[in-house]
């Protein structure tokens, strides 16, 4: 059957008050806008009474219009616009969900990025980054800090007979630019829709709207972390220093001697047989993750990591952790990168002397993994903490990057794996591997991990990284580093070990690697085209492709749950979320709800029963099961806890 050529009905943009902390929906200004299938040309509408533009009406009548005609709405980031418009125009709720809901919002950014993801390259996706790309046109001059586009709300009290010519023409050309790429954009993608695009645009919706919520954090919480952070870092620093590694600043903190650094960098690697990873400029590389793999043979390394840590936490999360005592933290996420998996970032790092309006966010979906030297449940996670009259409801998917993977080996090679089989008796796929490590039958591991063995506890915990990490390909001193990260040192060699034994408890590892590696061109990389979602990824390494077989369903799933969970909060009166419930952090596999105190079990079972329902719409032949917990602070450490039969909340002790 022919594909029908996709029709735009209506492309828009609206110019706001500035946002802010806790109001990342402002009131609209005006709205640019056209119907490409009208013969009217763009036109600008305020929401000043004088000048009788009625926009709210007029862009009712235009979404209508395109749900009825099955035409597609187009903007760049356009997110942003609708979630002003359910803001501040309740009129126009249901259609924006309904348009949604028919995959009818189409967002010329998220185009962008399908286009380059599928194409193997990468860019910036702005507006602005995105004409220059694509038509040539620079827009530069009027995207500057002091240009108009960030000034509206000065205008708003004045009739658009007394606004600059400047002021008027900015969002018609907006619109005019936007039109065009789109026109240009559908040229490279042969007048046809990218794989996915409604689906990745209601995620796009979801996602921003958690980011509009925002985060709070507790004064005390935040004062414990820093100062563990800083006591941790300045106990490291003197053998650092006398090492040579560091040296004493004029402010009292401790610089970096890099020379000296590589050389036991290299030295370190090159005892273990690790090749030396160079950067662009050719020096040698010092991310923590190349420190780690020198580390389980150089001790003052392995204090250099630790130092190195601790010194990330002090630069990118206590200030805005300081922040959001006092104003809410603003997450930017980023709805697809090449994995197909989201990202998260904060809008800007806020410097003395910003202006009011200046918003704070940092990457909830990256936070850092316990803080060494804190007390047990003290750390960067444990700083999150729900508004007054509230209560965290948080669930993750079980071992869900295990599950995609299980499910893609069915689609690919037509049998089921141990692995599937496993997950699908319900068996913990961690002790399986665990029993390899100790060497006994399955059976006595887990009745010695039920009875609290700590030598099978700790087998477990190792077993978890080995099990996430090598179905993506890892090598030996990749692993070593991986491994790192969770705090275990492994040199080289004993990771050739762990990386044989894995192989040999999960047969199917080998199938799976030997079909990637015969679809590699001659250049070692291909585009592949997802059996499970359709989504394609364009110059994909070895490696990549392996994560990219279980990331990007799981990613998938994860997004239809965000958006179902967005609507049975905002917009469905039938769902027990409606009303009482903010979806307010997502980090890949795990959502986090504000709940109302009173309405905590019925929200928890809402949120599990979603997330499982979504995600197997993806997932066809395993369970995927999302316990939910309710906690008065994020907490890895929380569990369920149950009193008459309903969920209340888990308090550390």
């Amino acid at each position: 059957m022919a594909q029908v050529t996709p029709v735009v009905g209506l492309v828009f943009d609206l110019e706001t008050y500035r946002f802010s902390p806790g109001d990342m929906a402002p009131a609209p200004v005006c709205v640019a806008l056209v119907r490409p299938q009208t013969e009217q040309p763009t036109h600008l509408l305020t929401w000043h009474p004088d000048d009788g533009h009625h926009p709210e009406a007029v862009l009712l009548a235009a979404l209508m219009a395109c749900l009825r005609d099955g035409h597609g709405v187009v903007g760049h980031h356009v997110c942003y616009d609708f979630a002003v418009l359910w803001q501040h125009c309740p009129a126009l709720r249901d259609t924006i969900v309904a348009l949604y809901d028919a995959e009818l919002v189409w967002d010329t950014e998220m185009v962008d990025r399908l286009w380059h993801i599928a194409a193997g390259r990468q860019g910036a996706y702005s507006l602005e980054a995105a004409c220059k790309r694509w038509l040539d046109r620079d827009l530069s001059a009027s995207k500057t800090a002091d240009a108009w586009r960030t000034r509206y709300g000065e205008l708003a009290p004045w009739s658009i007979s007394a606004w600059p010519a400047e002021a008027v023409n900015y969002p018609l050309d907006d619109v005019d630019n936007t039109r065009d790429l789109w026109v240009r954009l559908m040229q490279e993608c042969e007048g046809q829709l990218p794989p996915t695009l409604g689906e990745q645009c209601r995620g796009m919706w979801a996602l921003h709207n958690i980011g509009v919520w925002g985060n709070r954090t507790d004064p005390a919480m935040v004062a414990q972390v820093r100062d563990v952070v800083h006591l941790g870092m300045a106990t490291h620093e003197p053998a650092l220093i006398a090492a040579g590694l560091g040296k004493r600043k004029p402010d009292g903190r401790m610089g970096k001697k890099m020379d000296v650094l590589r050389e036991r960098i290299c030295k370190a690697l090159t005892s273990q047989g690790i090749k030396v990873p160079l950067t662009a400029t050719k020096l040698i590389a010092t991310e923590r993750e190349v420190v780690l793999q020198g580390a389980p043979v150089d001790p003052l390394l392995d204090t250099y990591a630790r130092w190195q840590k601790l010194a990330t936490i002090a630069a990118t999360y206590l200030t805005p952790l300081q922040r959001g005592t006092v104003e809410p933290l603003h997450v930017r996420y980023t709805t697809v990168v090449r994995t197909g998996r989201t990202s998260a970032s904060g809008y800007k790092k806020r410097k003395a002397g910003d202006p009011p309006h200046a918003v704070t966010g940092l990457n909830v979906q990256n936070q850092p993994r316990g803080v060494e030297g804190a007390a047990h449940g003290v750390g960067v996670r444990e700083c999150f903490v729900p508004r007054p009259g509230y209560v965290l409801v948080g669930a993750d998917y079980s071992m869900i990057e295990l599950r995609t993977l299980a499910d893609v080996m069915l689609k690919l090679f037509g049998t089921r794996s141990k692995l599937l089989n496993a997950l699908c008796a319900g068996a913990d796929v961690h002790l399986i591997m665990a029993a390899g490590l100790l060497g006994i039958p399955v059976e006595e591991c887990v009745t010695r991990y039920n009875a609290g063995e700590a030598v099978v506890q700790a087998a477990r915990q190792l077993s978890k990284p080995i099990n996430f990490g090598c179905w993506g390909g890892l090598g030996a001193a990749s692993l070593v580093s991986y491994l790192g990260g969770y705090g275990i040192q492994k040199t080289k060699a004993q990771c050739t070990m762990l990386i044989n034994l894995w192989r040999r408890t999960w047969p199917s590892s080998v199938e799976f690697f030997k079909w990637r590696s015969d679809s590699l061109d001659s250049h070692d990389v291909d585009r592949i085209i997802h059996p499970t979602t359709g989504f394609v990824r364009g110059d994909c390494t070895y490696c990549g492709g392996l994560n990219f077989m279980f990331q990007a369903p799981a990613a998938h799933g994860a997004k239809r749950a965000a958006y179902a969970l967005w609507r049975g909060c905002y917009w469905d009166v039938t769902s027990p979320l409606y009303g009482v419930a903010r979806v307010a952090a997502f980090v890949h596999d795990e959502f986090l709800l504000e709940v109302l105190e009173g309405h905590l079990d019925p929200c928890a079972r809402e949120l599990s029963r979603v997330m499982q329902a979504e995600m197997e719409t993806v997932v066809l032949n395993v369970e995927c099961p999302a316990e939910a917990v309710a906690m008065r602070r994020w907490s890895k450490m929380a569990k369920p806890r149950f009193k008459a039969g309903k969920l209340i909340p888990w308090e550390a002790a």
